[in-house]
């Protein structure tokens, strides 16, 4: 064999013929290791039924539904500012008594005015929408002030 035959390239336009792997006769004249499975046909799966449109919820189980959350809400701290038949609004915190912080800023010739601002920064109201959509779901929304 020259260089040019085993590195496998061609040999002036003449393609090297590929060598097939050779059995022996013993491996071809013995007998599969497992017996062949005689194929069976799959069980017939029925379709999967097709998506329907969501069905809307009655008007009863969407106040139900708005009074579970709210519920929920109350548990949680918040008071009811306003409601709705499917909306209601939830607060927590309060803002600080500006007339009266006022007063006392005077009467105490402007000391306390430090307390007014530390109180004005950290005093939030968190306010959040509780709604109930046509199909009974509830969704809570976080409003900025």
């Amino acid at each position: 064999m020259t260089e040019e035959e085993a590195s496998g390239s061609e040999t002036e336009g003449e393609p090297i013929p590929s060598v097939a792997p050779v059995e022996s006769e013993e491996a071809a004249n013995q007998a599969p290791a497992f017996p062949a499975v005689p194929s069976v046909p799959a069980p017939a799966v029925p379709p999967a039924p097709a998506p329907s449109a969501p069905e809307t919820a009655s008007v009863e189980e969407r106040k139900a539904a708005l009074a579970q959350a709210v519920a929920g809400q109350i548990a949680q701290g918040y008071r009811v500012e306003s409601q709705s038949e499917f909306q209601a609004v939830v607060v927590k915190g309060k803002r600080p008594s500006h007339l009266l912080h006022l007063v006392l800023t005077i009467i105490t010739l402007g000391l306390w005015g430090i307390v007014w601002i530390i109180l004005s920064i950290t005093m939030h109201v968190h306010r959040r929408i509780v709604q109930v959509n046509e199909f009974g779901n509830t969704t809570v929304q976080h409003v900025k002030n």
